[in-house]
C-alpha cells in the first residue's frame, strides 16, 4: 500500500490545535496504526497510484470510493466498485460518516475520525 497523504507512521494519534481535522486510521495489516489526515474536501481511495489514498490489493478497484465534505458533514460514496464498500459491516453506496466508523475496502479496515 502506498499513500500520497501526509501521514505519520508512529501509530500515535495526532493532536490538532484549533479545529479538529478528519482523518483515516488503518487498523489492520502491515500499515496498522498509520493515520492520514484528510486535508482536501475530496479524497479518492483506490488501487490506482493517482488516488489520494492508494490501497494496493486485488479486491480494491482502481477508483474505489470517495470521501468528501459537504458543509460540516463527511460522506463516503462507493464508485461502483466490483467488491463494494462497507461501513460497520454494512455495504453502502453512499453514507454519512460518523466518528470511529469502520470502513472496509478489500482487505483494508480503516477507521474514520472527526
Amino acid at each position: 500500500m502506498t499513500t500520497r497523504m501526509n501521514a505519520s507512521s508512529s501509530g500515535a494519534r495526532t493532536k490538532f490545535r484549533g479545529k479538529r481535522k478528519e482523518s483515516i486510521l488503518i487498523t489492520n495489516g502491515y500499515f496498522s496504526g498509520l493515520e492520514m489526515v484528510l486535508k482536501k474536501k475530496r479524497t479518492l481511495l483506490g488501487k490506482s497510484t493517482t488516488c489520494d489514498i492508494c490501497l494496493d490489493h486485488n479486491l480494491v478497484s482502481e477508483e474505489h470510493a470517495l470521501i468528501y465534505k459537504s458543509g460540516p458533514t463527511c460522506w463516503i460514496e462507493d464508485l461502483n466498485s466490483k467488491h463494494g464498500t462497507f461501513i460497520n459491516n454494512r455495504e453502502i453506496h453512499r453514507a454519512k460518516l460518523k466518528n470511529k466508523d469502520k470502513i472496509s475496502i478489500g482487505d483494508f479496515t480503516l477507521e474514520f475520525h472527526c
